[in-house]
């Protein structure tokens, strides 16, 4: 006697496929518009700079973006998070943290860059981070199983329990992959185009896709607390217990993770 087993999407699949390549065209269109505003325009034709210069920049904005990102993690908050019964919801939105996009282009100018390259590499790290991160949401049908269940008409500050990162998804992660980093590059960097650049360049975005995959994986989310919440439907004797509705998340140094490396 077979046994029937549902069929998942082919994830080689063409349906698939387009489906990540229009998301990944959407992403790098949303920070293309985000970072140009942020870049001054260059105030004469620059010289032609070196692979050794690009070299030197690429590896600056790589020690600042690793450093920006451990400040971001141990400044992570979670605002306007959701309990409901037993279930647990992080909405778009509601996960921040510190930008470090000024850390990127300072550091990048330090090396040499001209002000407008500078700022290109620091918008063109910073955006992609800020994009998965704003788009970031986590839904846990039950999370808190006593909370669909309460004998009280409220209930006050709650610790949760940690959560794994990758247990939540964002659609923006495409924006920090090696295969579409190098095209925001290249729209955003100004000489992003010039050969001297490809392999420093490619080699940045090489590492922070690498480097992002291993954070996220290894990423909890921790210290959410659930502020006060009601049980509307409790009304003793007849009704004992109720749900909490509307109970709010929210917290602090909310990711434990390993440096950004």
């Amino acid at each position: 006697m077979s046994t029937w087993k549902p069929l998942r999407p082919d994830p080689e699949s063409p349906e698939r496929r387009e489906a990540v390549a229009t998301l990944a065209r959407a992403t790098v269109a949303a920070i293309v518009a985000a970072s140009l505003p942020r870049i001054p325009a260059a105030a004469a034709a620059p010289r032609a700079a070196s692979e050794s210069d690009w070299t030197a920049w690429a590896q600056a904005a790589q020690s600042a973006v690793a450093a920006g990102v451990d400040k971001w993690t141990a400044g992570s908050t979670v605002h306007g998070g959701e309990i409901n019964g037993s279930s647990l919801f992080l909405p778009p939105g509601s996960l921040d943290g510190p930008a470090f996009a000024a850390t990127v282009e300072q550091a990048v100018a330090g090396a040499g860059a001209l002000p407008q390259i500078a700022a290109g590499l620091a918008q063109a790290t910073w955006q992609p981070w800020a994009t998965w991160s704003r788009d970031y949401t986590l839904s846990v049908p039950r999370a808190v199983r006593a909370f669909a269940a309460v004998a009280a008409s409220e209930v006050g500050p709650t610790p949760l329990g940690a959560r794994s990162l990758r247990s939540g998804s964002a659609p923006g992660r495409v924006g920090l992959t090696a295969a579409v980093l190098p095209q925001i590059f290249a729209q955003v960097v100004p000489g992003a185009n010039d050969p001297a650049a490809a392999a420093p360049l490619q080699a940045l975005a090489n590492w922070y896709a690498s480097a992002f995959t291993k954070w996220f994986n290894r990423a909890k989310l921790q210290n959410l607390v659930m502020g006060k919440g009601p049980i509307p439907t409790f009304a003793p004797p007849y009704v004992p217990v109720g749900p909490v509705v509307g109970g709010a998340v929210d917290g602090i140094a909310v990711i434990l993770a390993t440096s950004f490396s």
